[in-house]
C-alpha cells in the first residue's frame, strides 16, 4: 500500500519540475507582459525575474523593522534587561527619559552655537566690508565673494566627499526614515558633523538658506547617536579589578539596548520636534510639526517624550541667549516686540497678500521641480561643486550692485540707533546738515542677519517714515527670491525656512506699503502684512497648517494676530494646491528614486483597481492531489 502511495506522488513531483522549468524558461526568453484596465487600457512591461534582482540591488531600497521581534533570543534578551534591579526598578524607564532630556539639552547647545556663528560672520563680514568701501569697490566685493566661494567650497566638499546624506535641509529623509525607509548614513556621526559645520559655512556665504531645516535633521542625528547605548548589566562577581570597574562606565555595558528601529523612531520624533522648536523659539509648534509633518507612526507616549523634548531644548536655548529660564525670551528665530494691532476691517487686504504669497508658494516649488531636471546628479561631484560656487558668486554679485546702485539713503531711527542693524554701504556716515547717521536701506535688508531682517520687517507700525521704501522692497523681494531658487537644491547644506518666511515678509510689507498708499485714511501697518505674507508663503510652499499658526503665534508671543495667521494658511494652501499639487517635502520625496514613501491615504486612481488588474496573464497551476504518504 504504501508503495502504491508513493508511485501516486512521483508523477506529480515530475509535473512540478516541468512546470517550474517552463516557467523558468519563459522569464528568461522574453519580458512579462501586463495588462492593467482601469477607466482605460494601459499597458505596463515588466521585466523579467532577473531584470528585476538587478534593479532592485541598484536602488538599494530596504525597509526598517518597526514590528516588535517574536523570538526565542528576543524574549531572553528582554527578560534579562527588564530584570528588576532596584527595589523593583529596573531602569529602563529612566534610561528612555534620561536621553530624551540629553537630546533636548544637546539640541539646544548646538543652536545656540550656530545662532551665535552666524551673527558673529555676517557682523564681521560687514564691517570689513564698509571698512574696505572707503579704498575700492572692486576690492571689497572681490574679497567678499572669495570669502563666501570658500566657505561653500567646505560645505559642499564635506556634502559631496564624506557624507552624501547631509546634503540640503534633510528634512524630506528624515520624514523617508520615520516612515519606514532605511536611508543609509542618515543619521550616523559624519553625517551630524557636516551637518552642523555644513550649515554654519552655508548661512554665512551669502546664499539664502537658513538652519532651520538642518536643526530638524540634526535633531534626529542627535537622538540617533544617543540610542547606540547598548549592553549587558555589569556582575558584580564577574568585574572585580579597575579595568573592569572601568567597563562600567562604557556605553555598551549599561543595562539596556534601544538600538533597535521601534525605539530609536520614538526618539528621532522628539528629536526632530526639538530641532524646528529651537529653531523658532516654538516647543508646542515642534511637537505639532513632528506630528503633522515628520512622523508616520505617532502615539502618546511619543508625545509627552517629544514635549519634554522641546521644552528642555527652548528653555535651554533662552537660558543661553539671556541668561535666564523663560518661554518668552526668544531663540534663534522668533518676532517678540510686535507693534502692530489687528482690526477686522483688515481682513480683505490680509485675503490679497494671503492670495499673492500662496502664487508665490506654488511659484517657488514648479521652479525647484523644473531646476532639478537641469542641475547636474550627485555623481557628478565637480559639477556640483562648481554650480554651487556660481551661485554663492551671483548671490555676492547682486547683494553688492542692487544696493549700490537702486539703494537709497535714509536716517537712522531715533529709537534704533544704538542697533547694529542698520548698514551705511555708499552712503555717508552722518547728514552734514542734521548730523544723523545714514544708512542704505536695500545694503540694509541683503548683508543683514535673516533673522534681524525678518523682525524689522514685521516691526514696520503706521510710522510717517517706514525703515524701508516702496520701490526698495520690491526690488528686494524680487532678487532675493530670484536667488533663493537658484540656491534651493545646489550642493550644501540648509533649509529653505528661512528663505521662505524672508519672501512673505518682504511681499507683505510692500503690499502694505502699497495698500497705504491707495488708502491714506486707513491704518495700514505693514507689518501685520508682513507677518501675514511670512506665514502665507510657509503654508503655501510646505502646505502645512495647525504647526505653521502654532509656530507664528508663539513666535510673535500673542494671540492677537491668531484669526488673521489662521486665514492666512487656509487661503494660501488652497491657492498654492489648485497651481502646483504637491509642498516642497512630497515632491522632493517623489524626485528620490531611492525612496519609497507610503502616504497615510492610497492615490485616487488605485481606488477602483482590484486583484484583477495587476495580476499576471500567465498563470502557472498546479492540479490537487491527495498524497497519502507523510
Amino acid at each position: 500500500m504504501e508503495g502504491e502511495e508513493c508511485e501516486i506522488e512521483e508523477p506529480l513531483m515530475s509535473k512540478m519540475e516541468a512546470e517550474s522549468e517552463r516557467k523558468l524558461q519563459m522569464e528568461s526568453e522574453s519580458e512579462i507582459k501586463v495588462q492593467m484596465e482601469s477607466e482605460g487600457a494601459c499597458e505596463v512591461k515588466a521585466a523579467s525575474h532577473s531584470r528585476s534582482e538587478r534593479l532592485s540591488d541598484e536602488i538599494g531600497v530596504e525597509s526598517l523593522d518597526y514590528a516588535p521581534i517574536q523570538s526565542f533570543v528576543s524574549a531572553k534578551t528582554k527578560r534579562v534587561y527588564t530584570r528588576r534591579h532596584l527595589y523593583g526598578y529596573s531602569g529602563l524607564t529612566l534610561a528612555k527619559w534620561t536621553i530624551t532630556i540629553c537630546t533636548g539639552l544637546l539640541v539646544g547647545c548646538v543652536a545656540y552655537i550656530i545662532s551665535c556663528i552666524q551673527e558673529f560672520i555676517i557682523n564681521y563680514t560687514k564691517s570689513w566690508t564698509q571698512k574696505m568701501l572707503s579704498s575700492s569697490l572692486a576690492i571689497s566685493f572681490f574679497g567678499y565673494a572669495i570669502f563666501c566661494i570658500v566657505l561653500v567650497l567646505i560645505s559642499s566638499c564635506l556634502v559631496l566627499y564624506w557624507a552624501p546624506a547631509a546634503a540640503g535641509g534633510g528634512v524630506t529623509l528624515v520624514m523617508a526614515y520615520l516612515n519606514g525607509n532605511d536611508i543609509p548614513d542618515l543619521l550616523r556621526f559624519r553625517t551630524l558633523i557636516t551637518k552642523i559645520v555644513g550649515t554654519i559655512c552655508t548661512i554665512t556665504s551669502s546664499l539664502p538658506l537658513g538652519q532651520e531645516g538642518p536643526m530638524v535633521h540634526i535633531g534626529a542625528a542627535i537622538a540617533s547617536t544617543l540610542t547606540w547605548m547598548h549592553g549587558e548589566f555589569p556582575n558584580q562577581k564577574k568585574y572585580k579589578d579597575k579595568r573592569s570597574c572601568c567597563h562600567k562606565l562604557h556605553p555598551q555595558a549599561w543595562p539596556f539596548d534601544f538600538h533597535n528601529d521601534k525605539d530609536r523612531r520614538e526618539f528621532i520624533s522628539a528629536g526632530t520636534a526639538a530641532g524646528l522648536a529651537a529653531a523658532f523659539g516654538s516647543p508646542v509648534g515642534g511637537v505639532l510639526y513632528s506630528l503633522e509633518e515628520a512622523s508616520s507612526f505617532w502615539s502618546r507616549k511619543v508625545m509627552w517624550r517629544s514635549l519634554v523634548c522641546t521644552a528642555v531644548a527652548t528653555m535651554l536655548l533662552s537660558w543661553l541667549h539671556e541668561g535666564e529660564f523663560s518661554f518668552v525670551l526668544p531663540g534663534s528665530l522668533s518676532f517678540h516686540g510686535l507693534q502692530p494691532v489687528f482690526h477686522l476691517q483688515d481682513l480683505p487686504l490680509f485675503l490679497i497678500t494671503s492670495v499673492a504669497a500662496g502664487i508665490l508658494g506654488a511659484f517657488i516649488n514648479t521652479s525647484h521641480g523644473w531646476l532639478a531636471r537641469v542641475r547636474p546628479p550627485s555623481a557628478h561631484a565637480i559639477s556640483r561643486i562648481v554650480e554651487a560656487c556660481s551661485v554663492t558668486l551671483i548671490s555676492a554679485a547682486v547683494i553688492f550692485i542692487v544696493p549700490y546702485f537702486f539703494g537709497q539713503c535714509l536716517p537712522v531711527p531715533e529709537i534704533k540707533a544704538d542697533e547694529e542693524f542698520w548698514f551705511a554701504y555708499t552712503c555717508p556716515g552722518q547728514d552734514s546738515t542734521s548730523g544723523v547717521n545714514m544708512y542704505n536701506d536695500l545694503a540694509t535688508l541683503l548683508f543683514s542677519v535673516p533673522h534681524e531682517t525678518i523682525k524689522h520687517l514685521l516691526q514696520l507700525g503706521n510710522d510717517v517714515d517706514p525703515y524701508f521704501t516702496v520701490r526698495s522692497l520690491g526690488i528686494y523681494t524680487v532678487s532675493f527670491l530670484a536667488i533663493f531658487i537658484l540656491a534651493y537644491g545646489i550642493a550644501t547644506p540648509g533649509g529653505i525656512f528661512m528663505p521662505s518666511m524672508m519672501v512673505g515678509a518682504s511681499v507683505g510689507a510692500l503690499l502694505g506699503c502699497l495698500f497705504r498708499l491707495i488708502f491714506p485714511g486707513a491704518n495700514i501697518q505693514p507689518g501685520l502684512h508682513a507677518l501675514i505674507g511670512a506665514t502665507a508663503l510657509l503654508g503655501g510652499v510646505f502646505r502645512s497648517s495647525i504647526s505653521v499658526v502654532v509656530i507664528m503665534v508663539e513666535g510673535t508671543a500673542s494671540l492677537d494676530f491668531i484669526l488673521p495667521v489662521i486665514m492666512a494658511v487656509v487661503v494660501s494652501n488652497w491657492v498654492a494646491h489648485h497651481i502646483h499639487q504637491h509642498g516642497a517635502y512630497e515632491a522632493d520625496l517623489q524626485q528620490l528614486g531611492h525612496v519609497h514613501f507610503l502616504q497615510s491615504e492610497p492615490p485616487r486612481e488605485l481606488i477602483p483597481l482590484t486583484a484583477f488588474n495587476i495580476m499576471s496573464p500567465h498563470v502557472v497551476g498546479f492540479e490537487e492531489f491527495l498524497s497519502l504518504c507523510r
